[in-house]
């Protein structure tokens, strides 16, 4: 409401410090991005009335369970020290298992229908009607961290491949496409005689963005039932999902086109050894923003040409929103993140997503249009959400299952079936 003034009051949020970027307070700064931070901090304050106090602490995937043990602190003697916490993407599962955050579905003022909470994040994390954590532009590390293929258009053009932008544009970048790109472009620059890291590649995936190609395919790890708890999606051991590791299997190992391993190389695309790499986006504005080649982004691949749209998933590094179950008063929480969210669509992301990534690292308009197809569907899954809790069954099997060239996926499947439908029913419940 246009009239909602909470009087001066404080708003204490808990965030993780560490995190890879800015993404809560900020120094002043020249920097457009920082610039946008405090201007979103600062007019959400005016518009409500409120002053942050702002309560960091390390959370970063070495240090999620000591932050998730701080808010315990808070929530197990209802001492309310927090209005609302930020953490890394992994820290809520948890808390949301043992009881301690509030159901944001039921907390005044917060409205899922608007553009800056992604649908399918909101949808994905929902359990039994109840949604205890969220993100979407509210975090400037989703932006950064969405997974790409990056694109060296000039080598590309060297091997006479088309323009890819078209390609995508077109919504004929798929896995086959894909293949028939890279074919043959392959070369042993070290003269080992080995197939290896040093090598130039048509394609080199690092083994944590090989899951991209799974839901990058439209591929559910979990899915929910009519109730809204979470069941074994039938689309993870489908003849789809069979198909899709025998094919990467092969495109890894069988052909000399495209390497997976666990080193990120990113040092080895930036000298111009790749034609593709996937990795995080953030990369053009920090690893490759001096490369002196003409380069680009692409989404992952579709899995045919019968999918409607690209799939782009979502690495973990970005911070999800909730509030504390002891939070004093819920409606002065809901109303700050629900302002914040809205205040970062409008700030934040512009700076980040138009500024950025879109205009100063961008090759042309043709890149900026794959950008706005890249943001417009990042995926989620509950599955992968709560892959720990889940024994790593989930997203990390498919992962492992082609960094280890085990392509059997029907075998595999069969194995972790059981394992899965029991710890879903350990976490959640019949």
């Amino acid at each position: 409401p246009a009239d909602l003034n909470f009087g001066g009051e404080k708003v204490t949020v808990l965030y993780w410090n560490d995190a890879p970027f800015t993404d809560f307070e900020a120094e002043q700064s020249d920097d457009k991005i920082i610039n946008a931070i405090n201007t979103r901090n600062a007019s959400v304050a005016e518009r409500l009335g409120i002053t942050f106090d702002w309560v960091g602490i390390p959370g970063n995937t070495k240090n999620r369970e000591s932050y998730a043990t701080t808010v315990r602190g808070s929530t197990g003697t209802g001492a309310g020290d927090f209005d609302l916490l930020a953490a890394h993407s992994l820290v809520g599962q948890d808390l949301f298992l043992q009881g301690l955050l509030c159901n944001l579905n039921d907390v005044k003022y917060l409205d899922f229908g608007k553009p800056w909470w992604p649908k399918q994040l909101t949808e994905a994390a929902s359990v039994g009607n109840k949604l205890c954590f969220a993100s979407g532009d509210i975090s400037t590390n989703m932006l950064w961290y969405m997974t790409v293929m990056f694109y060296n258009v000039s080598l590309a053009k060297t091997y006479g491949i088309e323009d890819l932008h078209d390609t995508v544009l077109s919504g004929k970048w798929t896995l086959e496409k894909m293949e028939t790109v890279i074919k043959d472009a392959y070369r042993d620059t070290n003269a080992n005689g080995v197939k290896d890291v040093g090598d130039n590649f048509g394609l080199y995936c690092p083994n944590t963005t090989l899951d991209s190609f799974l839901f990058g395919s439209g591929i559910r790890v979990i899915d929910h039932d009519d109730k809204d708890m979470p069941k074994l999606s039938d689309d993870y051991g489908s003849e789809k999902t069979i198909k899709l590791v025998e094919d990467l299997c092969s495109l890894f190992y069988t052909s000399n086109d495209a390497m997976t391993a666990a080193q990120n190389n990113s040092t080895n695309f930036a000298s111009g050894e790749y034609i593709l790499y996937s990795n995080y986006a953030h990369n053009a504005a920090n690893a490759f923003k001096d490369v002196t080649f003409d380069m680009s982004v692409l989404p992952f691949p579709k899995y045919d040409e019968a999918q409607k749209d690209y799939i782009t998933t979502e690495s973990f590094s970005y911070s999800i929103y909730m509030i504390p179950m002891d939070a004093k008063n819920t409606d002065k929480s809901g109303a700050v993140m629900e302002a914040l969210a809205s205040a970062a669509y409008r700030t934040t992301t512009p700076a980040i997503f138009e500024a950025s990534l879109k205009l100063r690292y961008a090759l042309n308009n043709k890149t900026s249009q794959v950008y706005d197809i890249i943001k417009s569907n990042i995926c989620f899954d509950l599955g992968r959400m709560f892959g720990a809790n889940l024994d790593n069954k989930t997203h990390v099997a498919f992962r492992n299952a082609i960094a280890k060239n085990n392509p059997a996926w029907a075998v595999t499947y069969a194995e972790l079936k059981n394992v899965l439908n029991a710890k879903l029913k350990d976490l959640f419940g019949n």
